[in-house]
C-alpha cells in the first residue's frame, strides 16, 4: 500500500492524472462518458502544454502513427470526391469525411500523454489503481449476477437462467453494470492484468498474501469472464497469463500456480453446474465438427491424388484445402456428392472484408465504408451477399466491420494503411523486447509498462475475432493503452 500514500501525499498535477485514471470507469458507464472523459482530458493536456506541443521534436515512431492517421483523411476524402460525381451521393459521405477529419484527435490524444509524461505532468500511478480496482468490481458483480440474477445495483441479469429453463444453455450469460451489453467479459480481460499485477507488487514483501491474493483474484477474472458468457476474452485472458510466464521469470510461480488454480476452478464448476457444462460441451462438439469438416475432404483428397496425381499437384491440393478451411466460424455444408464448400460466418466477413480492399488496394475505401463497399459487391454477378449460401457463387456477408482489425484496416487504409500499421506493431514489438530485462524487476513502473504492452498485444493479436477498431471505446481503448507503451523511455528511468 506504499503506493497509494505516496500518491495521496503528492498533490502536484492531480487533477489531471485523476482525469486520466477515471477512463477505466468511463469505459463501465458508457460511451457517452468515454468521449466527455477524452475532451476534458484533452483540453487539460493542452493547457498545461501549450506551445510545447508543436514545438517539441516528434520521434520516428510518432511520425510514423501521424502517417496512418494521413492515410484515414486521404483515402475517406478520396471516397468523397468519387461518391460526388455518381448517382448514389447522399450526406453519409459527407458525414463519413467529417469523421475521418475527428478522428485525427486520437492522435493528438496519444502526444498529450507522451508528452505530460515526459515533462513530469502526467503519471500513471493513478491509472494503475484505478483499473485494478475497478475490473475487481465489475468481475464480483457479474459473479454477483449469475448468482441471484441481479447485480449489486438491482439491474436485472439478461441471461439469468429461472429453474424451468436450465434446457436454455446459450442464455447462461451476464453483464453486470454493463446491462443489455455483452462485453463484461471483454471489460475484465483488458484490464485484469493491472490488477494482477497491482496485487503482486503490493504484497511483494509478504509471500504468503501475495500467493493467496494472486490466486484469488485471477480466479475471479477468470470465473468473471466465464459467467459474462464471452469466448474470446477467456481465451485471451489465459494467453495473457501465458504472456507473464515469458516476459517476467521472477513471478512465473505465482502465475503458474494461478493458471493451475484457475484450471481447477472451471473443471470444478464444469462438474457440478450443468449449464456451463452443457455449454462446454456444444463448444466442444462444435470444434470436432469444424475439425472433421476440415479434415475430411483433405483426406479424400488424398487417396484420389495418391494414385491419379504427381506428388507436386497433391501438396498444392493439401495447402489449398488448408487455407481455405484455417477460419473458425459456424460451419455449413453445401454441395452435392464430392463437391463439398465449408462456409462460416467469420470466413465470409474476412473474404468481404479482402474483396472490398480490392475495390481500392492501394488507399482503401476510407473510414467506416465497409457497409457501403460490401453492397457495392453484391452487383457483382458472381458474388452473393445474401444470408443463404448459394452454389457456384462467392458468398460474402454484410456487416458493419469484418470483426477483425487487421482485415478492416486493409479495407479502410489499402495496403498503405495496412503496412504502416505493421510497422508501427513491429516497432512497439521491438522496443518491448529490447527492454526484456529491465522489466523483469518488480517495481511499478515496470509492471505498468509490462501490463500495458500485453494489453496491447491481445488487443491486436492478428487471428482473434474484434469489434470495430474504429467505434469509440475501441479506438479509445486502444490509443490509452498504446499511449501508456510509447512513454516506455520516460516510465524506466523512474
Amino acid at each position: 500500500m506504499n503506493l497509494i500514500k505516496s500518491l495521496i501525499s503528492n498533490k502536484s498535477y492531480l487533477s489531471i492524472n485523476l482525469i486520466f485514471a477515471f477512463f477505466p470507469i468511463s469505459f463501465v458507464i458508457g460511451s457517452a462518458l468515454v468521449n466527455l472523459n477524452f475532451l476534458i482530458f484533452c483540453c487539460y493536456g493542452i493547457f498545461y502544454l501549450r506551445y510545447k506541443l508543436f514545438t517539441s521534436n516528434y520521434n520516428l515512431l510518432f511520425r510514423i502513427i501521424f502517417l496512418f492517421f494521413l492515410v484515414i483523411i486521404i483515402s475517406t476524402s478520396i471516397s468523397f470526391v468519387r461518391s460526388m460525381y455518381s448517382e448514389e451521393y447522399s450526406l453519409v459521405d459527407l458525414s463519413l469525411l467529417i469523421k475521418s477529419l475527428v478522428f485525427f484527435r486520437f492522435f493528438l490524444f496519444l502526444a498529450i500523454v507522451y508528452f505530460l509524461n515526459k515533462f513530469d505532468i502526467l503519471r500513471f500511478e493513478h491509472f494503475f489503481i484505478s483499473a485494478s480496482v475497478v475490473v475487481m468490481l465489475v468481475s464480483l458483480d457479474v459473479i454477483f449476477q449469475s448468482f441471484f440474477g441481479f447485480n449489486t445495483l438491482g439491474q436485472t441479469s439478461f441471461g439469468h437462467l429461472r429453474p424451468d429453463q436450465s434446457h436454455m444453455i446459450n442464455s447462461a450469460v451476464h453483464s453486470g453494470f454493463f446491462g443489455s451489453e455483452h462485453i463484461a467479459g471483454s471489460y475484465i480481460q483488458r484490464f485484469s492484468f493491472f490488477s494482477i499485477l497491482f496485487i503482486i507488487l503490493n504484497f511483494k514483501n509478504e509471500k504468503f498474501k501475495q500467493l493467496f491474493f494472486t490466486i484469488l483474484a485471477v480466479c475471479i477474472f477468470g470465473i468473471g469472464v466465464l459467467v459474462s458468457g464471452n469466448r474470446m476474452p477467456l481465451i485471451l485472458l489465459l494467453m495473457g497469463l501465458f504472456l507473464f510466464l515469458i516476459f517476467n521469470f521472477k513471478i512465473r510461480k505465482l502465475v503458474a500456480a494461478s493458471l493451475l488454480s484457475l484450471i481447477i476452478v472451471f473443471s470444478l464448476i464444469l462438474f457440478f453446474n450443468e449449464t456451463y457444462k452443457g455449454r462446454f460441451m456444444v463448444m466442444q462438439n462444435h470444434s470436432k465438427d469444424i475439425l472433421r469438416t476440415i479434415t475430411a475432404p483433405i483426406v479424400d483428397q488424398l487417396k484420389k491424388d495418391k494414385y491419379s496425381k504427381p506428388k507436386s499437384e497433391r501438396s498444392k491440393n493439401i495447402i489449398s484445402n488448408l487455407a481455405l478451411k484455417i477460419l473458425p466460424g459456424n460451419v455449413r455444408l453445401l454441395g452435392k456428392n464430392e463437391d463439398i464448400i465449408w462456409e462460416s460466418n467469420h470466413r465470409r466477413l474476412i473474404m468481404t472484408g479482402i474483396d472490398t480492399w480490392k475495390l481500392n488496394k492501394v488507399l482503401g475505401s476510407g473510414i467506416k465504408t465497409f457497409w457501403g463497399s460490401c453492397h457495392m459487391l453484391g452487383k457483382q454477378p458472381d458474388i452473393n451477399i445474401t444470408e443463404a449460401l448459394v452454389h457456384y457463387k462467392k458468398n460474402r456477408l454484410c456487416s458493419n466491420h469484418p470483426h477483425n482489425y487487421y482485415i478492416q484496416i486493409l479495407s479502410a487504409t489499402g495496403i498503405v494503411g495496412f503496412l504502416i500499421v505493421l510497422i508501427i506493431f513491429m516497432l512497439l514489438l521491438f522496443l518491448i523486447f529490447k527492454n526484456f530485462k529491465t522489466m523483469r524487476i518488480i517495481k511499478y513502473e515496470n509492471f505498468i509498462l509490462l501490463a500495458s504492452f500485453i494489453c496491447l498485444f491481445l488487443e491486436m493479436f492478428p487471428i482473434r475475432s474484434s469489434g470495430s477498431v474504429f467505434t469509440t471505446n475501441n479506438i479509445t481503448y486502444l490509443t490509452l493503452i498504446a499511449s501508456i507503451t510509447i512513454c516506455y523511455k520516460k516510465i524506466l528511468k523512474n
